[in-house]
């Protein structure tokens, strides 16, 4: 997905680093992404009643 299409955070720290030879655009995103179907998120638990 998203990590194999964007160059990650230590190769654009690197000076040398040109983005523009790697042909990205916003228009390669996806409209939105699920978070907890990728396993970063957990959803929403119950925290008990509001006092």
């Amino acid at each position: 997905m998203l990590p194999a299409l964007w160059p990650t955070k230590q190769l654009r720290d690197d000076p040398g680093f040109d983005l523009k030879k790697y042909n990205l655009s916003l228009d390669d995103l996806p409209d939105s992404i699920d978070w907890r179907s990728e396993g970063i998120v957990t959803p929403v638990k119950n925290q008990g009643p509001e006092y």
